[in-house]
């Protein structure tokens, strides 16, 4: 009877339990991780430490954006640590932060006690807790999907909901943010997302808050490469397709960026 009631006061906890259970094991995970992948000695780290100094020319680059550098630089600059464990702490929070709209999407679907298992077990795979653990931005992508999943399931339920529509947006956003290649997800999603919506003037406001969303990213590479896109790979293609970038280029795109 007592088991049961400790099981019964843990889900009243909601997302807050797999959240601190996440951010605990990935921590330790982390703790644990001596050599973390060439990505984060050669890329991240640097970038984070660049930007916790102010050194921009350095902190960003057209291949990976400004969102994840600007993060965990900004961990590094608050907490003075070394820009290999800012980025890890950047990792572990949007891997712990994506069981609270992991929540609430399987809370649609299931009752309570199922949708705080299933989150969970979403969360602790393997391959995100590697992510977290290392300090790789790819665990931020299970926050960006889940979010996006969630905007959108709750859109086909109330069309005219903002709050899900707000969270489809940001979604997105952060998806495209981390991942360039997201952008195609996101395209499928907001195809669909208009059809649900039929309302232009709803979808003119998602599309301006996506942008905005963008927007320093895009500003950042249509500076750096001459196109306002929102990854190196699609200048890439603009590029061999022939078609001249509008800015001047302060870089020339490499033939190897696809």
């Amino acid at each position: 009877m007592k088991f049961c009631q400790i099981i019964t006061n843990i889900e009243k906890g909601g997302a807050w339990v797999p959240f601190c259970i996440i951010a605990v094991l990935a921590g330790c995970a982390a703790w644990l991780t001596e050599l973390p992948p060439t990505d984060i000695f050669e890329v991240y780290a640097p970038s984070a430490e660049a930007f916790a100094r102010g050194d921009w020319k350095y902190a960003f680059h057209p291949r990976t954006g400004v969102f994840f550098p600007a993060l965990s630089g900004s961990i590094a600059w608050v907490f003075s640590c070394s820009g290999e464990r800012a980025c890890q702490i950047a990792s572990i929070s949007m891997l712990a932060l994506s069981c609270f709209p992991l929540f609430a999407l399987f809370g649609m679907i299931w009752d309570r006690r199922t949708a705080w298992i299933a989150t969970l077990l979403t969360a602790v795979t393997s391959h995100m807790m590697r992510f977290a653990a290392e300090g790789l931005r790819d665990s931020g992508k299970l926050l960006a999907l889940a979010l996006l999943a969630l905007g959108l399931c709750g859109l086909k339920r109330d069309a005219e909901s903002l709050r899900y529509g707000i969270f489809f947006c940001i979604g997105s956003a952060l998806l495209v943010l981390l991942r360039g290649e997201g952008g195609v997800i996101v395209a499928v999603c907001g195809i669909y997302a208009c059809f649900i919506v039929a309302d232009w003037k709803r979808i003119a406001a998602g599309t301006v808050l996506f942008l905005l969303l963008l927007l320093p990213q895009l500003y950042y590479n249509f500076r750096t490469i001459g196109y306002p896109v929102p990854e190196l790979r699609y200048g890439a293609v603009l590029k061999k397709a022939g078609i001249l970038p509008p800015g001047t280029p302060e870089v020339e795109i490499p033939e190897s960026a696809l």
